[in-house]
């Protein structure tokens, strides 16, 4: 999705060379899709705010949900297994990001669950986090500090 505003539902995304949904400077609706085995993230956004919910997203080589560079999504009621890193926030310490993570399922990743770096300003809640392999359930780290 680029410079768009799409509704991507009930799709099965899988096995691609790059990353299953790649969004730039718009605001989809990514609802109720199976995202798999893609080599690099599920979802990755930069520039986007996007509703994603109702996904399952797995085993993704990078993030399950990438998200960069200013942007906004809400990330809701997921089932994100088995990837890279569960949902990562890469941004600059100027960046005005602020995700709305909650309600998710996020277990058996390689990395961490959440992997933020950069700025937050955004909401982490009522997530089930379990089984991931090393880093800890969380990696956080703040440029410019």
């Amino acid at each position: 999705c680029y410079y768009a505003s799409p509704t991507v539902s009930g799709n099965t995304i899988s096995g691609n060379q790059n990353h299953g949904v790649s969004c730039s400077n718009s605001l989809p609706v990514i609802d109720g899709n199976t995202i798999s085995g893609n080599m690099a993230s599920g979802i990755r956004c930069a520039t986007s705010s996007p509703t994603v919910s109702g996904n399952t997203i797995s085993g993704n080589a990078s993030s399950g949900v990438y998200v960069g560079y200013e942007s906004s999504p809400h990330i809701t009621g997921n089932d994100i297994t088995g990837n890279g890193t569960g949902i990562g926030i890469y941004t600059d310490m100027y960046d005005s990001s602020s995700p709305l993570i909650e309600d998710n399922l996020i277990k058996g990743t390689n990395g961490p669950a959440l992997d933020i770096n950069g700025a937050w300003g955004g909401t982490f809640r009522r997530n089930d986090i379990s089984s991931f392999s090393s880093c800890g359930a969380a990696s956080l780290y703040r440029w410019g500090i």
